[in-house]
């Protein structure tokens, strides 16, 4: 019977991952354990509130960017709902942030700061 971790490598390349996406998710699963000193085998018993507390330590302790951040939740939400098929929400909510428009004429973006320039001139574009 394979492994936890080995089965998260059998799914990704069912998937058909890029060669440098795996390695990427299989760091992120292997950051979760030792984060908890577990194997990455156990990772399967952590609860909704461990791994929050994990997310809540990258964001706050660590401050890693957004991208890292990205690919941590990725990682492990591949980990969990594919390969264990199971969903929690803090694994979808850890990246979302209030839908917000820096002006009226863009459309609303999912994080707190709109990181384009607006597209539109003239005085649509001002008028915020």
């Amino acid at each position: 019977m394979p492994t936890l971790t080995g089965r998260m490598g059998e799914d990704m390349r069912l998937r058909g991952f890029a060669p440098k996406t795996q390695p990427a998710y299989r760091g992120a699963v292997a950051g979760l354990a030792q984060h908890f000193t577990r194997s990455p085998d156990t990772l399967d018993t952590l609860t909704e509130a461990e791994l929050r507390a994990f997310f809540l330590e990258l964001v706050t302790t660590r401050q890693v960017s957004r991208s890292t951040l990205i690919v941590y939740r990725s990682g492990i939400r591949f980990l969990y709902e594919v390969t264990l098929q199971r969903t929690w929400p803090v694994l979808i909510s850890c990246d979302q942030r209030s839908a917000m428009c820096c002006r009226s004429c863009c459309r609303p973006t999912k994080s707190a700061r709109c990181w384009r320039p607006c597209r539109m001139r003239g005085p649509a574009w001002r008028s915020s």
